[in-house]
């Protein structure tokens, strides 16, 4: 059986999103190397919570006084400063799919514009 977001194991059905889209992968490819299901359900949750608490932090694309920046979330400073903002887009794109983590993008006002996610 194959598990996904509409149909998986209800040991699953507590679990936040990212969490649950994990296990149902781990738990996936671990009985197609013939796993036990209820083996392959303990430890596709287990190891997805660590996965979880491991990820990196999302990116952020914000205006910064030179332009646009691109900071982790939480981050004191900038990784990068470009000045505009489809030079920046297309680096803080990389820095992301390469991290397989969230991008946020931000206005010019520093409201939230839109969510991409690359994990």
């Amino acid at each position: 059986m194959t598990w996904n977001m509409q149909d998986y194991p209800s040991s699953m059905k507590n679990l936040e999103t990212p969490i649950k889209k994990k296990a149902i992968d781990i738990s996936n490819r671990l009985l197609e190397e013939g796993y036990d299901e209820g083996r392959a359900i303990s430890i596709g949750i287990a190891q997805a919570e660590k996965w979880v608490e491991a990820a990196p932090p999302p990116q952020h694309l914000v205006p910064h006084p030179d332009g646009w920046a691109i900071k982790a979330e939480h981050g004191d400073k900038a990784s990068f400063v470009f000045e505009n903002k489809a030079d920046a887009l297309t680096k803080a794109k990389e820095i992301a799919h390469n991290q397989e983590t969230q991008l946020i993008i931000h206005k010019e006002d520093g409201e939230i514009e839109q969510q991409l996610n690359f994990g």
